[in-house]
């Protein structure tokens, strides 16, 4: 292992899991005897994993592997890669409960986060009938986004966003401040779901729901990995 990972196993919850570290906080909530992991799909840059405090069952993270703060810091040439399996978990998703949202709070920077509370990329996939966009706009202004690739622009001028996608694949941007408050997306969304006040999931993990989520999701992408 080299010094760059190290130094990031200390810092970062992400890496430390991708690393088979055991005393991550996944870890520490459900023991490998009740769950042996909660990885659902990977790819040679990118694993998609059950998240913590599942709003609703179903909910998944995609994340690359190596420590990048934002897709926007994600190498380019991995889009292709990413999209593909994102293109795996909504047709996932679709088949077991219902066509997600994705989104991201995407940070320019350690020191001026974007309303993330773990500093590495990480794309939410959420299967709910709920549009989050009215709700976003209501705080920030925003536009289209026709290529997933406009994120790139965002991460050469150090500017943190945040990412929307309905479940017809319309794509938003929004330009927001340096700091917002944690977890906002998933306040949006805890609130569209009557449940506004379980949006943390560090008080509200969900650990049922992340079992059956891993349960159910597994057998259906040993298939797409099959296929």
């Amino acid at each position: 292992m080299d010094t760059r990972s190290l130094v990031l196993l200390g810092h970062c919850e992400f890496c430390a899991e991708f690393q088979n570290v055991d005393n991550s906080e996944f870890r520490h909530l459900i023991p490998s005897t009740v769950l042996a992991t909660r990885n659902i799909l990977t790819s040679e840059h990118f694993v998609v994993f059950v998240g913590m405090g599942p709003l609703p069952e179903g909910y998944l993270l995609l994340a690359p592997r190596a420590h990048h703060i934002s897709y926007a810091q994600v190498p380019v040439e991995w889009y292709p890669e990413f999209l593909v399996l994102k293109s795996q978990v909504t047709e996932m998703l679709s088949s077991v409960y219902t066509t997600p949202i994705f989104f991201e709070h995407g940070p320019a920077s350690v020191s001026k986060r974007g309303g993330c509370c773990i500093e590495h990329a990480h794309m939410h996939a959420a299967p709910v009938q709920v549009d989050l966009l009215q709700s976003i706009s209501n705080h920030f202004q925003g536009r289209r986004l026709y290529s997933f690739y406009e994120l790139k622009d965002l991460g050469e001028q150090k500017q943190p966003y945040l990412f929307y996608e309905n479940v017809k694949g319309e794509r938003f941007i929004f330009v927001v401040p340096p700091r917002i408050p944690s977890q906002f997306l998933r306040r949006l969304l805890a609130g569209e779901l009557g449940i506004p006040d379980e949006w943390d999931w560090a008080l509200f993990p969900r650990r049922q729901a992340m079992i059956e989520t891993a349960r159910k999701l597994l057998s259906v992408a040993l298939m797409l990995n099959q296929s």
